[in-house]
Parts: C-alpha cells; sequence; structure tokens
C-alpha cells in the first residue's frame, strides 16, 4: 500500500449539510406537482416517446415477451436500438419483471429521472467542496445553479428525459474522476468502480450526443486531476472504469451504433446529417447573447428571431453565475480545473453556432467523434452550463484576508445596461423593432414591439441582478472577523456578514435562472390525461380493426388539441398517438428514422405508391370529394372523411413481375409514375429478385400471426410467386420459408419480398436488432465484472483503515 502524505481536510461536512438541505427544498419546490400531485409534463415531444414506451411495457407484462419492432409508425421502425425506448429490455426476465413492478415511476410519475437530477445537484455541490474547499454557500451555487439551468430543465419539460439524465448524472462522473485521483489505492478503486457504475448507466440511458460530449469533458477533467495530484497512473484505473462503463452499456449503444448506419443521421450512403439539418439547430451569433440576456432574441415562441428555425427558450447561463464564473477566472487563472472547464465552456459556446461558423464549424464538429452524426449544435450549451456552475463556485471558495475592492466598474457597467435596457423599450423600441425586422421579415410590427419592449426591460432586470451579485460578491469576500479582538460582532454586522452576503448570492442564483426554467416548468406541468387527449379519429378505428390494412392521414388539423398548428409536423399524420390507437400508418415522428424513407417526402401524392405501401384507408378534412375512380367514400363525419382505396392490395400481396430501374431515386420515380400498378410489378433495389413469377397471379395468402417482432403467413401458389409485405425492408429482418432461410429483397424503396416456390408453404419473418445480441452479452459481462470488483473492494475497505487524501506537490 502506498505511503502518502496527508491533505488537510475539507470544511467539516457538519458546515455543509445547510447546502444539501438547500439543494434538497428547492429540488422539491421545484417537482412538487410531480412529487405530490402526479403531474407529468405535456408539451413537445412528451407524446412522442411514451406510446411506443407504454405498449412495450403491456406487451411485456400481458405475454413476457420483449419488444424490439415498432410496427406502428413509418411502416415499421426498430424501437429500442433507435433508443425510442428507455426500458431495460437487456436485463433478464426475472430482474425485468422487477424492474416494472419496483421502478421509481410507478410511484412518482418521473420518478426515475427525478431522482437522478437530485443525485447530479448533490454531486455538483460535493465536487465544489472537493475541488474548491467550498462552504456551504459555494456548494449550494454549484448544486442549484446547475439544477436550475435552463438547458437542462427545459428539454426535460419537453419529453427529453435520456438527455436530462444523461446530464444530470455527469457530475457524479466528474466527482468519481476527482476521487479516484485524489484518493488512496483503497479509495481509488472504490471512486473507479463508482464511474463506471455511473458511466454505464450513463450509456444505457441512452442519449449519444451528451455521451460522447460527457466523454470529452471527463478525459479532459481526468487527465487534469492525474497531473494535479501527480499520479499519471491513475489514469489506467479511470481508462479501466470507462472500458468497464462501455461493456455495461453494451446493450444499448452497440445496437444503437449499429442502427445509426441505417439511419437518416449516418446511413443509406451519406455521410451524416445534411448540413441543411444542421443549420436549422445551430444559433446564430446574436443567439449568444440570450446566455446573459434571455430576451435579447426573443424569449421563445412566436417572439424569437434569433438564428434557430424556432426555440421555446433561452439557454440563459445566468447574470449572476456569468459574474461569479468570469471572477473564478481571475482567481484561479493557475489552477489547471479551471482553464480546463473555461475552456470547454468557450468550446461549447462556439460548438453551438454550428454551421453559422462556416468552414470552423465544420473543424469543430470534426473534433468530436461521430459528430457528423449529431444534429443539435446548441446541446453543447449543457457542458457550458455544468462548467458556469463549477466555476461559479470557485469564485466563493477561500475568501483572502485582504480588503476587497469596491466594484465600481461593475456598477457603472450595470448603470449603462440599466440605461440601455429601458431605453430599447423605450425611445429607442422602434429601431430595435426595424432590427428584429431586417432579421426576421415575416414578423408584424404588433410581434416585433412585444419582443422588443420585452428585452428592452429584460436588460433592465438583469443590469439590477448584475449590480445586486457585484454588491453582494464584493460583501461575501470581506475579510472575516470584524469588530473588536475576541469579542463577537454586532448583530447588524452579522446580518451584513460575509456569510449572509454568499448565502444571499445563492438565493440570487435560484431566482435569476428560475425566472427563465420555472415558468417553462409550471407551462408544461399536467395531468397524464392531457398527453392521452388526442381523440382518436374513425381512420384509426379502422385501422385498429383492420390490422391487415395500413392507413394514413390527409388531415390539416393539430395532434394536440387546443394547441396551434406551427408547422406540418404537427398534423395529424405526425402523431405518434398511432401506437396508442394500435393502427398502422405511414405517419409518426422520431428522431432518427431510416434512411430509406429520406426520399420519400412526396410519395403520397401518388396513388399506385400508397397502394404498394399496403394502404387501404385515407383520411382527409371534409371537403369537396375525392377522385371517385380510385377512392371510394367509406366513412363521412362532421370533421373528418374516410377513403377506401378502390384495388387496395393490403399489406400482404403477390405480384408477378419484379424488375430493377436502377438507383433509389430511380425506384421512387418509378413508383411515382401515374401508370404504375403495384399489383402488376415491384421494383427492386437489387438484380437478386428480377423475374417472372407465374404463380403470383392466384397465389393466395393467409394471415396466421402478425405480432411486432414476428410475422407468419401461409401461402398457396400454384408456380413460383413472389411475395411483398408491406412493411418496411430494415437489416435484422430475418424470413423462413418452412424453416429454411431465405433472403429477404428490398423492393418498392422500402418494402420486404420474398420469393416463394410452388405449392403450399409458410413464410415466417422475425426481427431482432443488429448488434442486440451482442451487446446484451456484453453489459452481462460488464455487470459481473463490476459486482465482482465491488465485492473485492469491500473486503479490501472491510480489512484495512481507509488513508486520508493527498495534497499535490
Amino acid at each position: 500500500m502506498e505511503a502518502e502524505p496527508s491533505l488537510p481536510p475539507p470544511e467539516p461536512l457538519r458546515r455543509a449539510w445547510p447546502a444539501f438541505a438547500a439543494i434538497a427544498l428547492v429540488w422539491a419546490a421545484l417537482f412538487a406537482p410531480q412529487l405530490f400531485q402526479r403531474q407529468v409534463f405535456t408539451l413537445g415531444d412528451a407524446r412522442n416517446f411514451r406510446p411506443f414506451a407504454e405498449f412495450s411495457r403491456e406487451r411485456w407484462l400481458s405475454h413476457h415477451q420483449r419488444t424490439h419492432w415498432n410496427p406502428y409508425v413509418f411502416a415499421g421502425i426498430s424501437a429500442p436500438a433507435s433508443l425510442a425506448d428507455p426500458r431495460p429490455q437487456y436485463l433478464p426476465g426475472l430482474a425485468l419483471d422487477a424492474f416494472e413492478r419496483l421502478r421509481p415511476s410507478n410511484v412518482v410519475p418521473l420518478g426515475g429521472p427525478l431522482l437522478a437530477h437530485l443525485a447530479g445537484m448533490l454531486a455538483m455541490a460535493a465536487l465544489a467542496r472537493a475541488l474548491w474547499r467550498c462552504g456551504a454557500a459555494g456548494m449550494a451555487v454549484a448544486g442549484l445553479g446547475w439544477g436550475l439551468m435552463p438547458e437542462l430543465l427545459v428539454p426535460f419539460a419537453f419529453g427529453h428525459d435520456a438527455q436530462f439524465v444523461s446530464f444530470s448524472l455527469l457530475p457524479i462522473v466528474l466527482l468519481a474522476i476527482h476521487h479516484a485521483c485524489a484518493s488512496g489505492a483503497r479509495g481509488a478503486l472504490g471512486a473507479s468502480l463508482a464511474l463506471a457504475a455511473v458511466a454505464g448507466l450513463m450509456a444505457l440511458n441512452g442519449h449519444p450526443q451528451v455521451e460522447v460530449l460527457g466523454g470529452m469533458l471527463a478525459l479532459a477533467f481526468a487527465i487534469e486531476r492525474a497531473l494535479h495530484f501527480r499520479r499519471p497512473e491513475r489514469l489506467l484505473w479511470i481508462a479501466g472504469a470507462g472500458l468497464l462503463a462501455l461493456a455495461i452499456g453494451g446493450a444499448v449503444w452497440l445496437p444503437a451504433l449499429r442502427y445509426s448506419e441505417d439511419s437518416f443521421r449516418g446511413g443509406g450512403g451519406s455521410l451524416g446529417v445534411s448540413a441543411v439539418e444542421i443549420a436549422r439547430f445551430s444559433f446564430g451569433a446574436r443567439d449568444l447573447l440570450s446566455l446573459a440576456w434571455p430576451q435579447a432574441v426573443g424569449f421563445g415562441g412566436s417572439t424569437y428571431w434569433g438564428g434557430l428555425l424556432g426555440t421555446d427558450y433561452p439557454r440563459f447561463l445566468g447574470v449572476a453565475m456569468l459574474l461569479l464564473a468570469a471572477g473564478a477566472i481571475v482567481r484561479g487563472r493557475r489552477e489547471g480545473a479551471v482553464w480546463v472547464l473555461a475552456g470547454f465552456a468557450v468550446f461549447a459556446a462556439l460548438s453551438s453556432l454550428g454551421t453559422t461558423l462556416g468552414p470552423v464549424g465544420d473543424a469543430l464538429r470534426a473534433v468530436v467523434p461521430m459528430g457528423s452524426r449529431f444534429r443539435v449544435p446548441t446541446v453543447w450549451i449543457g457542458i457550458a452550463q455544468l462548467a458556469t456552475a463549477l466555476l461559479a463556485a470557485r469564485s466563493l471558495a477561500a475568501p483572502s484576508d485582504a480588503p476587497a475592492r469596491p466594484p465600481r466598474l461593475l456598477w457603472i457597467a450595470a448603470a449603462a445596461l440599466l440605461a440601455a435596457g429601458l431605453a430599447l423599450a423605450g425611445p429607442l423600441q422602434e429601431a430595435f423593432v426595424a432590427l428584429i425586422r431586417s432579421m426576421r421579415p415575416a414578423f408584424d410590427a404588433a410581434t416585433a414591439g412585444a419582443a422588443a419592449k420585452a428585452a428592452g426591460l429584460d436588460l433592465a432586470l438583469r443590469a439590477a441582478v448584475l449590480a445586486a451579485a457585484a454588491a453582494l460578491l464584493w460583501r461575501a469576500r470581506a475579510p472575516r472577523g470584524d469588530g473588536a479582538a475576541g469579542a463577537a460582532p454586532a448583530l447588524p454586522a452579522r446580518l451584513a456578514g460575509p456569510a449572509v452576503a454568499a448565502a444571499g448570492l445563492a438565493a440570487l442564483v435560484v431566482l435569476d435562472l428560475g425566472s427563465v426554467s420555472w415558468p417553462v416548468l409550471a407551462r408544461a406541468t399536467g395531468p397524464l390525461a392531457r398527453v392521452l387527449e388526442a381523440p382518436e379519429p374513425e381512420l384509426a378505428r379502422i385501422g385498429a380493426r383492420e390490422p391487415w390494412a395500413r392507413v394514413s392521414s390527409t388531415r390539416d388539423v393539430g395532434f394536440v388539441p387546443g394547441a396551434p398548428v406551427v408547422n406540418r409536423r404537427d398534423f395529424e399524420f405526425y402523431s405518434n398517438d398511432w401506437i396508442r390507437w394500435r393502427a398502422r400508418t405511414l405517419g409518426g415522428t422520431h428522431g432518427a428514422p431510416p434512411a430509406l424513407w429520406r426520399r420519400m417526402g412526396d410519395i403520397t401524392r401518388s396513388y399506385g405508391a400508397m397502394c404498394a405501401l399496403g394502404v387501404v384507408y385515407m383520411s382527409a378534412d371534409p371537403g369537396p370529394p375525392w377522385s371517385e375512380r380510385q377512392f371510394e367514400p367509406f366513412f363521412r363525419g362532421p370533421r373528418e372523411t374516410v377513403y377506401r382505396l378502390r384495388g387496395a392490395l393490403g399489406r400482404a400481396y403477390a405480384v408477378p413481375e419484379v424488375v430493377a430501374p436502377g438507383n433509389d431515386i430511380a425506384v421512387i420515380s418509378a413508383m411515382m409514375s401515374p401508370g404504375f400498378d403495384p399489383g402488376r410489378v415491384a421494383f427492386a433495389s437489387g438484380p437478386g429478385a428480377t423475374g417472372v413469377y407465374p404463380g403470383s397471379l392466384a397465389c393466395r395468402i393467409d394471415w396466421v400471426a402478425d405480432d411486432p417482432d414476428r410475422v407468419i403467413l401461409g401461402i398457396a401458389a400454384a408456380d413460383r410467386a413472389f411475395v411483398v409485405l408491406a412493411d418496411a425492408w430494415f437489416p435484422g429482418w430475418r424470413a423462413r420459408v418452412d424453416g429454411s432461410d431465405v433472403p429477404i429483397h428490398r423492393v418498392d424503396q422500402l418494402l420486404r419480398g420474398v420469393i416463394v416456390p410452388e405449392g403450399r408453404h409458410r413464410l415466417e419473418m422475425t426481427f431482432q436488432p443488429r448488434g442486440w445480441a451482442s451487446g446484451v452479452r456484453l453489459t452481462q459481462i460488464g455487470m459481473l465484472l463490476a459486482a465482482a470488483f465491488t465485492l473485492v473492494w469491500c473486503v479490501w475497505a472491510w480489512r484495512a483503515p481507509r488513508p486520508a487524501l493527498r495534497r499535490p506537490g
């Protein structure tokens, strides 16, 4: 066992409890509707991510079957592999049963993510204490500042649980890295095991972009900590923990990586997400003002005029937090950890500009592993928020005995900003309106005027916060021990003392950030019924009754009752409620659909293509009737008309001829042709299936089984036939005819076709995501190794005394 000089202990833990108590109280107040009233979040993607997970859970509880394929949207899509289902289906049956019955969300809706958030806030406070020797106020600033950041909370309110949990766990990863470098051998092993467990949990939670960004920060932080404590060999411990975490998360990241090869993010022969797609989620340079001035480019929604396609909230870092972080850089300019955090904060801010930076943005994306597959540069701001919160705590650490100078320049700046804000809301408002309308010509004068007035008043408010933060920071850094030697300070002096000022700073941080985050959380909060309240259209009822038929909606109605239709993705076609309604459709919403859908945007304009895709029923808004030659009226209601396609084929049919017109563009062009008859010909994407199939003309097809991951058809044909299943083709599907493997041919761009010999046969198709079996084995091995190492550590810890920490140098 290595001998080490001891490091003077940090401030006693009993003096840190006010910080942990304040964090717990603010957390409980922030999520009181969820904790005590069983409320959920109802905005954004909350209703899109929930339906399949509920469907998958229902199938497990009722049939004890895992569900990998979502048959209800996109003509079918791989669900867990595409990270659309967060349930731990990789667990053994007994463990999965226990999870479903004991998961925190059974007691408190969103209980798991909420616990991760609380753990992350407490870890931030502990990390500030470990890094900077902060007292309770500095710890509270780190924990509360991090926990209230908009880029952490608001995506959660909009249904992005994976992003929220991954970011929430990142401070625990950094805390474990610190202790892996600072502790003795036994403590380092315990910290490394904790690092493996938490990083593995992040990998299992499954938000690749956060995991990659967090991994980059963790690597730089580990190198700095190892050099700081003069223990470079500890990097091997941390690397081992990282490898163990990768093994633990294998059941999620390996299938997701394989899925990504065939998704629009990185597959189908493309090099990743297109620049046009990235541009929709890239900040304009003016958006960076909103890091300190929330209303700078409109808070969000209809008043937003920044560089993004649209947003619901600013990525605010907090005026008080930025002031404290700047002070930390000045005070800690000789500390490696300060520069690592500051460097990542700057890198994150620049990376959030994405395509706005042109070639520089391309170079920044090239630095990030798999950067070409990430389409949302603004997610980088989450790293800037974490770095800012930790740096802010550093500014409150170890006040010096030298008198602090009054922040005259800051007060002057605050006064100037206050005057500027009042001017923008008053005499300069028209000029600001002109600027806004030059950036967004579609804005009318009233909208631009409202945005300008709100921006001016908000600037004045943030100027007041800046002045108050400067005053409190000045007082918090004042020398302690005012008054006669040995005498207790008078009550007024105690009330205005450094400790009270530091606590006031923590409260100001809460108010400053909460003014942006809390209103969005409050607006998003509601009962679960609000997520499920979209009325079931008649088209969905028909689709549920006739599963052999696919349906497609063309109604221009919002699928969220009472919500405005902002763009076409708000229409019923894009709702994921089709899963809840159990109706197979062409629509739906997903963050990474298969690359084969990339060029299918106009396919619904072709009657022949719709028949080929198995569509039997289509709905429309009431109005002029569709062509009765192709569409037979089936249902007429006050808000919906349903048509049945004449000559519809359904989801399973046989074609007598298969031809290969060329590449995917040629296939889609042929499908869009007015003369396309999908009952006579199928267009193959390769040469292996081309030919004539005389048995298809009188082929009989019977449905035997139609489960998400297994379809069985009974086939009877007098001669060789080509059977098309109008469900999505995707790697991972396997076909057998009478138990013997046969190839699945991709036809009509995204459908499955199989050659069936003459006679009576049983055609079975089954699905398992690529990488699933290997990933599950990797996870099981990783968990067993983690359990074994933990047992070894427990025996070691029980037998030996705990060594003290070590001061570098």
